[in-house]
């Protein structure tokens, strides 16, 4: 998939990118400060905002998790069951058994989601996304309201959900530890790419100075 994709609000440019190139099967983590056009992006990606420009070679079957995530005032198990046709449910109980599982989600299963906390929420989120098998996961800031234990849980679960079913994994983040799980770590700026690389060379060595003064920061 290669994007080339500018947004203005205004006057302001939120995102102005040029053959941005993601391959299958690769985990790429977006990184920069409030504003810097990772969730933009990720809309782009997902076609849920207008832009100038075009989407080459487009992923089918991409999900989208917002930074905000969302539950339903019903059961966190029906929640989950939402990733599939009503008449279909029945045949993926034990797919939805599985995830709660793996996201340690099942004592949960049978409260009311509205109730859940906000790292709770993100990950029956995650799950209702992670139920099926998709091309491309397109999540933003997926573990921010997770302590540190559930966030590397989900995290080890994204990894291994990215190998089984050859999906891409573009994620924003603002965790340094988390980008580094990535193989590429792109750094925005203003709504521009300042430097791309893998995660290791760019979070220990950055080229640029705008890149470096970001990551010292941390």
């Amino acid at each position: 998939m290669i994007i080339t994709a500018k947004k203005v609000y205004g006057q302001k440019v939120a995102l102005d990118v040029s053959c941005l190139k993601f391959e299958q099967g690769k985990i790429y983590a977006l990184i920069g400060a409030n504003g810097s056009g990772k969730s933009t992006l990720l809309k782009c990606l997902a076609n849920i905002v207008d832009f100038d420009g075009e989407i080459k070679e487009p992923i089918k079957d991409m999900a989208y998790m917002p930074q905000h995530s969302y539950a339903f005032s019903i059961s966190v198990k029906n929640n989950i069951l939402l990733a599939f046709p009503f008449k279909e449910r029945k045949k993926h109980l034990e797919s939805v058994d599985k995830i709660m599982e793996k996201l340690e989600l099942g004592k949960l299963k049978n409260k009311n989601a509205s109730r859940l906390s906000g790292g709770e929420t993100q990950k029956t989120a995650l799950a209702r996304l992670m139920v099926k098998k998709h091309c491309a996961l397109l999540l933003d800031e997926p573990t921010s309201a997770m302590d540190i234990k559930a966030a590397l849980k989900v995290e080890n679960e994204l990894i291994n959900y990215a190998k089984e079913h050859n999906t891409t994994v573009i994620f924003a983040t603002h965790s340094l530890r988390q980008a580094s799980l990535a193989h590429e770590v792109i750094f925005l700026k203003d709504g521009y790419v300042v430097e791309r690389e893998q995660s290791a060379n760019i979070l220990k060595s950055p080229k640029k100075a705008e890149t470096k003064e970001f990551i010292d920061f941390f």
